[in-house]
């Protein structure tokens, strides 16, 4: 004679080979569907909570469990659920919100509190970035919500508004660099609205800590100002625009804000690496001839 308890473990085990084949067949379903990677791990994250209340519900059927126990466990996984659900959909809010918004785009150069890099994809639940060290970083939408954020990227036309308000100091100096190129090319009589209407930039702003006091005598404001000169002299022929830098702090261990100039992102990113060790190597050159001599 059969034992029904055998009997009934091997019909559970049966319906829970079904409910799993049908999740299996839908995920199989979604991967050839043409959609966002982030869609289809939110699909599949709501099919394996499907799955797990289809099992618990028809186990408890099965076994009779008592009702009280059955509504414990549905509070419980409802709970749960939600979280889950809540997260996705404040992400996908976000990221709804960055598309219609849009305080950046594709291509852009942006700067969070912890990452900084080249927009590559703007999903609904994550974004993209190409960071300067080349590798690519996931930020969830709300995320960038929820932070201080900067857009490097500017169209010039934009700061020119800006600084018909007074809100852009740096505008004419950027102007007469433009002005100057312009010369270079042998363009005349033309100016922002032919050349530069719609023009896109990339200003990327960085702080960079000079120990002065690093060699006695320690560095002067005037030489670290001269050797700057020099150097962006060099550096404007590399970026097409001449960089620029100011002071935070006026003590021996001096933080200097750069903004470099380019037209494309990633041109930033790819001098970035040798401007910095250029801009270390020209302001303590004591040092370089210490190296040498030792």
């Amino acid at each position: 004679m059969v034992n029904p308890e055998l009997i009934t473990l091997l019909t559970l085990i049966a319906i829970i080979f079904a409910v799993w084949l049908l999740g299996f067949i839908i995920k199989l379903y979604t991967k050839r569907l043409k959609i966002a990677p982030e869609t289809v791990n939110g699909i599949n994250l709501l099919i394996l909570l499907f799955q797990i209340v289809m099992i618990l519900v028809i186990a408890s059927i099965i076994y009779e469990v008592d009702s009280s126990a059955i509504l414990g466990m549905s509070a419980l996984f409802g709970t749960a659920i939600g979280f889950a659900i809540a997260v996705v959909v404040s992400n996908i809010v976000a990221g709804l919100y960055l598309i219609t918004v849009r305080p950046f785009g594709i291509g852009d150069l942006i700067k969070l509190k912890e990452t900084e890099g080249i927009v590559l994809e703007i999903g609904l639940n994550y974004t993209r970035l190409l960071q300067l060290d080349q590798t690519i970083v996931s930020i969830p939408n709300k995320n960038l919500l929820d932070t201080n954020l900067i857009n490097c990227s500017i169209q010039v036309n934009d700061i020119a508004d800006r600084a018909k308000q007074g809100f852009e100091i740096g505008f004419q100096s950027l102007m007469d660099e433009l002005s100057a190129m312009q010369e270079k090319l042998g363009i005349r009589d033309v100016f922002a609205d032919e050349i530069l209407g719609g023009k896109e930039i990339a200003r990327y702003p960085f702080t960079l800590q000079l120990k002065l006091n690093v060699i006695n005598p320690a560095i002067s404001i005037g030489t670290v100002n001269t050797r700057i000169k020099g150097l962006f002299d060099k550096w404007e022929d590399k970026l097409s625009y001449r960089p620029h830098f100011f002071y935070n702090k006026h003590i021996f261990r001096q933080d200097t804000t750069i903004i470099m100039i380019a037209d494309q992102p990633q041109q930033i990113l790819d001098v970035y690496p040798e401007f910095i060790e250029d801009f270390y190597i020209t302001i303590f050159e004591e040092l370089q001839m210490e190296v040498k001599n030792n």
